[in-house]
């Protein structure tokens, strides 16, 4: 579910920026390669100043979409639960009132043989 919302996250940023999101590959004027994704739009060496301030950008924007995706599910799944849990205790208290009847009747049969049989004793003993 999560990554769905990953997914559409990543749709979203690439829609943004008007092409999907690539790997950039290692600039020949630089000694480290880079592992960042920016769109295939912004290669160009005539942008290069601007290619790292927009890949920030749209990973500042993926990742605030995706944080935003987990917040949601977290929230529905919290919410799915409090449900569950909300179903079951109205269902165990539907239970309780459907079964007090029997157990109040129960409770009377049980103290009027008490009763019998403590006054069957105590004629005994006298």
């Amino acid at each position: 579910m999560l990554s769905s919302y990953v997914s559409d996250a990543a749709a979203a940023s690439s829609a943004a920026l008007g092409a999907p999101l690539g790997p950039l590959s290692s600039n020949s004027s630089s000694s480290s390669s880079s592992s960042s994704m920016v769109s295939p739009l912004l290669r160009s060496s005539s942008e290069t100043l601007s290619v790292p301030f927009t890949a920030a950008a749209a990973a500042t924007a993926a990742a605030t979409a995706a944080a935003t995706a987990a917040a949601t599910a977290a929230a529905t799944a919290a919410a799915e639960t409090a449900a569950a849990i909300a179903a079951t205790a109205a269902a165990a208290a539907a239970a309780a009132v459907a079964s007090t009847p029997h157990l109040y009747q129960k409770r009377q049969q049980l103290q009027q043989q008490l009763q019998q049989q403590l006054q069957q004793q105590l004629q005994q003993q006298l």
